[in-house]
């Protein structure tokens, strides 16, 4: 941690209880780490982590798409998508409890680490960490750590936060009973195996973007009326709509403004001068 900043910690975790008791315990034993807030509610945590940061807008002016770029300036503050704009709601660390029920933390600090590289996620769990290690820093976490001890959980939000962890040598423990991953490595946190990642913020934020740009791989059908084929985006979505995702969800999912995805549902059925969704999914044969 860089003396004498404080660092902004905030905590996501379906245990209401727990959350109450961490809470007061910061605030009392931890006065260098400034509590902006914590939550059981996953979007909520999402929302606050992420309120400024406009992925789609990004990256259609990264990529020249002034189509695009104009659609999500409507609704969107475009801003770099390596960059999320600090607010009083952004912590600097956000620790992630890995089992919460309808949203996985590996899937909250997915959607995170997909928008920004700024917020440092630690993972903690009170299970075997061998059930989420490979999941989480696949997923952008920076650590994964047992929550049995707040100390702990302290120690690697500074740890994360000032990037001690990319050090090689940095609390090494070359024996233990952790799987870890080919993105892992096994440290000691306060005398307790733990595993941090080898990338920074910045490389899982790329890695993350880079396979959800292009996660669908090839475009889609070539369209009836000669238009430009499907974006991956507007297949993505279509993809969701497919197996009876939300508008709503979507857009949690992927993302997007619930106006984002409707405009992209509407352009992919112009395109294939379908009436309705469910035509042009017929169409496309994903019914």
């Amino acid at each position: 941690m860089t003396s004498g900043r404080q660092i902004g910690i905030a905590i996501v975790d379906n245990d209401a209880l727990l959350l109450d008791f961490e809470a007061s315990a910061i605030h009392q034993m931890y006065p260098r780490e400034r509590l902006l807030w914590v939550t059981d509610d996953p979007w909520t945590a999402i929302d606050r982590c992420c309120a400024e940061v406009c992925l789609e807008g990004a990256s259609a002016c990264a990529s020249g798409n002034v189509q695009d770029a104009a659609l999500h300036m409507k609704d969107e503050s475009v801003v770099s998508p390596s960059v999320a704009a600090k607010n009083d709601d952004c912590p600097d660390v956000l620790i992630v409890d890995m089992s919460m029920g309808e949203m996985p933390g590996p899937d909250v600090c997915r959607i995170i680490r997909e928008r920004t590289s700024r917020i440092a996620l630690v993972g903690v769990t009170s299970y075997s960490l061998n059930a989420y290690s490979q999941e989480a820093l696949d997923c952008g976490a920076q650590c994964l750590i047992d929550k049995s001890s707040l100390a702990r959980v302290i120690h690697a939000a500074e740890a994360v936060e000032s990037g001690q962890y990319l050090d090689p040598s940095w609390n090494s423990a070359e024996q233990g009973d952790l799987h870890v991953p080919a993105l892992g490595r096994r440290v000691f946190f306060d005398h307790a195996e733990g595993i941090v990642s080898r990338e920074s913020t910045e490389e899982s934020h790329a890695r993350l973007f880079r396979r959800m740009e292009t996660g669908f791989g090839e475009t889609a059908k070539p369209c009836e009326n000669g238009a430009t084929a499907l974006s991956n985006r507007e297949m993505q979505v279509l993809e969701e709509y497919s197996h009876g995702v939300k508008i709503r969800s979507i857009a949690h999912r992927l993302g997007l403004t619930e106006s984002s995805v409707k405009t992209y549902l509407s352009r992919a059925r112009e395109k294939y001068q379908a009436v309705t969704t469910w035509e042009l999914l017929h169409k496309l044969g994903l019914m």
